[in-house]
């Protein structure tokens, strides 16, 4: 019987130093035709990218953050539209002025920071890697891992409910070891887990409390737990449902819950709005579309669909208007991207992470937003074609309508 939610691999293990090429292989060449490339600030193996509110809500004066984790943790303010360079418009006086860049250094507990995650307390939480020594050849070895939270303008160990500290060890790259979240817009819904071996835990206060999710953790058929294997999280009317994959996301928007879940599953995108009226209408399976196989991030974008991104770059994957139930449902098409996007994103390059800063907005170039992601590669440069000149995070403006390095 078909799974809705399939395990996949976790993308914990460090990515070995590739080694640099020139950069007039073709595509390369492609880019410049489009582009001028930016030069790299955020640069190496992104493993997280976060939303932290600090001091309150954006209309009475706090701030929102983007935050990205690459063993250092760097930050972006994302409330000042016109002059840092995001297009959220959220004071609705039409500016869309955007740029890259802007980012700073942002404090740290540790060395080896991994991945990230944040709660409506205003509360970062990080897993950090103890290195052990370095091997002849490079390679980290990977000895223990150690939990913070942030909170306040300062860190902390994070500990379990009976006072110890959140520290262990583990080498094995079959174990699920990693901090995630629901990164809602909405800063309200913003909840923290951690899958420890198996284990989930929600993160609050500076405490990490077993969670049992239930129900919301089950396949499709509400048949099997997969809160062992969870590496995701979306919050759908005063739930949290939970997956075995990174492609998970739901439609909320700054000021708009969310009334729909979706998640990728082989070549399905399925859909979930139990909750929309009360009739548990339950997990849904959209149209096939192989190109969906792949999928490692989603992310919404009203108006343009679900922003996918795969072990073979970033795609669009479409959604239609259900006349009956008033959702959107996964039609199994792909939409258009970028000019740029077959040469920046291309089938290279795996995007790990996807954030839409506000997704009540298309992917557009007169009234969207601001959108980021990741890119890495697997192997080497001679075997992929790609460059470890282009691994770090990219992004799309509506004022420029194409992809650059940050």
């Amino acid at each position: 019987m078909k799974k809705l939610i399939k395990k996949t691999a976790l993308f914990l293990t460090l990515t070995a130093a590739a080694v640099l090429t020139s950069c007039s292989g073709v595509i390369f060449d492609t880019i410049r035709e489009e582009v001028k490339l930016a030069d790299s600030q955020i640069s190496g193996t992104v493993y997280s990218i976060v939303r932290l509110q600090e001091g309150g809500e954006v209309q009475e004066g706090g701030k929102e953050y983007l935050l990205t984790s690459l063993g250092t943790i760097w930050k972006k303010n994302i409330t000042e539209a016109a002059s840092n360079g995001t297009d959220t418009d959220r004071d609705g006086d039409g500016i869309s002025t955007s740029d890259s860049g802007h980012w700073s250094k942002f404090t740290s507990p540790a060395k080896n920071v991994r991945t990230m995650a944040s709660n409506k307390n205003e509360e970062l939480y990080v897993l950090a890697q103890t290195i052990a020594e370095v091997v002849d050849d490079g390679e980290l070895v990977v000895s223990g891992w150690t939990m913070y939270y942030y909170k306040n303008g300062s860190w902390k160990t994070v500990t379990y409910e009976n006072g110890n500290d959140v520290s262990f060890y583990s080498t094995s790259t079959s174990e699920i070891v990693m901090v995630f979240g629901t990164n809602s817009p909405n800063n309200d819904n913003r909840y923290a887990f951690a899958n420890i071996k198996g284990t989930l835990y929600e993160l609050s206060g500076g405490i990490a409390s077993e969670y049992n999710p239930g129900d919301n953790a089950k396949d499709i058929d509400n048949s099997t737990d997969i809160s062992a294997s969870a590496v995701s999280a979306a919050y759908l009317n005063d739930k949290v449902y939970f997956s075995d994959n990174y492609g998970m996301t739901t439609n909320e928007a700054y000021g708009k819950d969310a009334d729909t879940i979706y998640v990728s599953d082989g070549d399905y995108i399925y859909y979930n709005d139990e909750n929309k009226d009360g009739k548990g209408n339950g997990w849904k399976a959209g149209n096939k579309n192989s190109d969906y196989s792949s999928a490692l991030a989603l992310g919404y974008a009203e108006g343009t669909g679900l922003l996918m991104g795969t072990s073979d770059g970033l795609i669009i994957a479409t959604l239609t208007l259900d006349d009956e139930s008033g959702i959107y449902i996964p039609d199994g098409g792909t939409g258009n991207l970028p000019s740029n996007t077959s040469s920046t994103l291309s089938s290279y390059y795996e995007v790990h992470n996807l954030l839409v800063i506000d997704p009540s907005k298309a992917l557009s170039s007169s009234s969207g937003t601001d959108i980021y992601a990741s890119v890495d590669f697997t192997g080497t440069s001679s075997s992929s074609s790609a460059v470890f000149q282009n691994v770090g995070m990219w992004a799309y403006y509506p004022g420029r309508n194409k992809w650059n390095r940050e």
